[in-house]
Formats: C-alpha cells, structure tokens, sequence
C-alpha cells in the first residue's frame, strides 16, 4: 500500500494566495470528462445485482464505484470507460450491490446518474426514446422521453425527480414517474452534483420540495429571460433590481429566496440577494470582470458565493470565496480548485498542482492538507464530505496501476477495484 501523509499549517498559511485555472468538474487538471448529454441504446437483458437492501446500520460509510474486468485501462478511454462495467455499492468496505452497465443495461456510469440513498442503489438512464429508474437493478418506473435528472429525492417513500430535456430546453418535476409540473423552454438552475446538497438541484426545504429555473421568451425581437421558483410544484416568477445584470444561482434556504448575482453600480461586484434584500459583496480590486457564481452553505444560516474574477480581461482568471459576512478568500492564477464545501468558519477544497490532487481544510485558525502519494482525481462533488473537523473522500486513480482511495479523517484505505469511486456518505446523513 501507498504511503500518504497529512499535514498541519499554521494560522500564515491561510493567507497565502492558492489558486486557480477553472472551477469546472472534471477539467484536465482535476479528473476525466464525463458527458451525461447522451447515453447509448438500452437492449434490455438481465438487470440483475449481487446483493439486496439489507438494514445498514445508521453511520455506516457508503461508497458508490464504477467497477471494470481486471486489465481493462478504463482511465485510457477518452469516453470514460463506456463498455463493460458494473456500478457497486459498498457499505464499510463490503460489496452488498453491483448491477451492470453498459450496452443493454439500464445504468450509466457516469457519477451523476446514479446514488446510494438510505442503504440502496438507485439509477437513471436513458435510451433513444425514454427514461429510466431503477432500484438495485430492478426497474421502478420509467417515462417518455429522454432527460438528464439533475434533481433525486425521495420523501414519504415516494421518488421525486427533476430532469432537464437532452435536446436542449424543456424540464419535468415527477413523481415516481408522473407529470407534476412541466416547462418546454424552462432550464433548471442547478445540477445533480453540489458540495452542499446531496440531492443536487432539487432540495426540501422548510417543508416544501423545492427547486429553480430560467426560461426565455422573445418579445418584439428580443430575448427576455426570467427566473422561477418552483414548491410543490407551483411556479413563482422571480424579480430583481434594474442593477443586476446576470443572475447565476438561486437556492431557497431556510425559508428564504438567495440569489447570487452580478451587481453594476457603477463597477461590477457579486453580490447575494437575501429575501429581496440585496448584499453587494466587493472583491476590493478595481476594474476587474466578474465570471459565474455558485452558492455554497451549510444549513445553519452560513452562506458563500465563490465567484471567477479578472483584472486583465481574462488573461488571468482568479477565483474568490466570499460569504454572507463579507469575510472572503482570494484563490491566484495557476492551479485548479474544482469546488469548495462550507461548514461553520471553516472551509474545505481540493486543489491541482502539477497534476496533483491535495486536499485543504480549515479547522479554526489552522489549515491542514491531506496529501496521498500519487495521481488522484475527484470524479464529482458527490465525492467528498466535510463537517468541519475533518474530510471524508473517495479518490479515484489516474494511473492504470492505481486503485480508489478512500480518505476517512486520518484513516486513508485503498477500495482494490479497478475503476473509480462516484460518491461517499454516511447512512442516515441522506
């Protein structure tokens, strides 16, 4: 096994400069491309798996992997490995579900198209024609059409789902596979990995199944895009002041609408709007160009937006944390940060350097790194978890001699498949 090694800095080293090339997900520096705009034709065949749902006990740590036959050189296949494979789930380290994927089988192995919820293994598909979910294997529901889910939640033991239209625009809000609330030219806010939400881009919150979109229209020649929020399936148009010229991220939390936007009076700034209350949030820097913003929280009223920024119109892009209390981290040029996860005070992000993965996080004024030996790369959000003492990840390796890790607080074990880990969780924390 590979030695790996994990470091304390002192409070200095949180104000040096880290940085960043592009925030995207499965960029160069950080992973492999993983295109969910189409899946190939489902043939039917044996769904099958190897284990049921037995009772996993609360705590129990999950992991979801993308397994290949022994001497397949998955990472060397620019389409990410699309033959032979099986999609597993591991409870404490022991298989209790594989299901295959591939041509004829109903699952995909691209990490946003499947998850583990409650000890079972649930994922979606589709074909030329229609969509499918499945549970462990087995069919539960599938529909007309062919949509990328960018929202999975189950409540009351009934399955909600947000997809997007493959071809373009179009979004649907089902229930166990029934129409509940429709768009043909809606395009839903948000995707099905996030650092702070495990169902992606719809969410519960304060009692409701909540999630977002834009549509545009055409009026006298001109394209007019609005913003909507969506609760139990009844649509609210948003509005925001004359000042903002982009709206990137809209997230209710807490009860209360947040908009992370880009704010031009006179220069240009991010800004948050809480509850129609805006919050304009200046990078200090003069003349610079404001790139897309994501919303980032915890739960417990901490809110941040990173935000890409520019001084020398592109030349160089830079990359800013900034939360709710106007407190920010500035990220310089030359590395990569593919996203960042909030808790409290303290922060968590991976960043690339040359090709090599480490992981950051705060622990009060402390920074610390967790640095494994070799080549790794996270495959999606999905893949990593911090609640403010420590980390919790699955690496999947870029050399075809390497197996997963996965990274426990201090504990780093390695999962010996030959593929590559899409989630980490804990039972009960769904």
């Amino acid at each position: 096994m590979k030695k790996h090694s994990l470091f304390v800095c002192g409070t200095a080293a949180l104000a040096v400069l880290l940085a960043l090339r592009s925030c995207a997900w499965l960029d160069d520096g950080a992973g492999f491309s993983r295109s969910r705009l189409e899946t190939g034709p489902a043939a039917g065949g044996d769904r099958g798996n190897t284990g049921g749902s037995s009772t996993v006990k609360e705590g129990s740590l999950m992991v979801t992997a993308v397994e290949y036959p022994e001497g397949c050189f998955w990472q060397r296949d620019s389409s990410g490995g699309t033959g032979e494979c099986h999609i597993s789930l591991y409870c404490n380290g022991s298989r209790t579900v594989s299901v295959p994927s591939g041509a004829g089988f109903p699952a995909s192995h691209d990490p946003d198209m499947h998850r583990c919820i409650d000890g079972k293994l649930y994922t979606d598909y589709s074909d030329a024609g229609r969509t499918y979910v499945c549970e462990n294997g087995n069919l539960l529901f599938s529909y007309e059409g062919r949509e990328m889910l960018c929202g999975f939640l189950i409540k009351d033991g009934d399955i909600y789902t947000l997809g997007q239209n493959r071809g373009g625009e179009g979004l649907s809000f089902r229930k166990n596979g029934t129409m509940v609330f429709s768009s043909g030219t809606g395009s839903v806010i948000g995707s099905a990995a996030s650092s702070s939400s495990r169902t992606g881009a719809l969410y519960e919150d304060d009692g409701s199944i909540v999630f977002c979109f834009r549509s545009t229209s055409i009026s006298q020649g001109n394209a007019l895009t609005s913003c909507y929020i969506v609760r139990d399936g009844k649509s609210e148009k948003l509005s925001f002041p004359e000042t903002v010229s982009s709206v990137y991220d809209i997230r209710q939390i807490g009860g209360k609408v947040v908009a992370a936007v880009k704010h031009v009076t006179p220069a240009k700034s991010p800004a948050l709007i809480m509850d129609g209350e805006m919050k304009s949030l200046p990078l200090s820097i003069s003349n610079i160009d404001i790139g897309s913003c994501l919303l980032r929280w915890d739960g417990s009223g901490n809110i941040a937006l990173s935000t890409a920024f520019s001084g020398d119109g592109w030349k160089t892009i830079r990359r800013a944390i900034v939360r709710n209390n106007g407190s920010k981290v500035l990220f310089s040029d030359g590395e990569t940060i593919t996203d960042f996860w909030i808790c409290g005070d303290d922060y968590a992000y991976p960043i690339v350097r040359d090709g090599v993965l480490t992981l950051f996080y705060t622990d009060g004024w402390v920074r610390k790194s967790i640095n494994p030996e070799g080549r790794y790369s996270l495959m999606s959000p999905a893949c990593m978890m911090f609640d403010g003492n420590s980390v919790t990840a699955g690496l999947s390796p870029k050399d075809s001699a390497g197996f997963p890790l996965i990274i426990r607080g201090s504990r780093m074990e390695e999962l010996q498949v030959n593929g590559y880990v899409t989630s980490v969780g804990y039972s009960g924390s769904d």
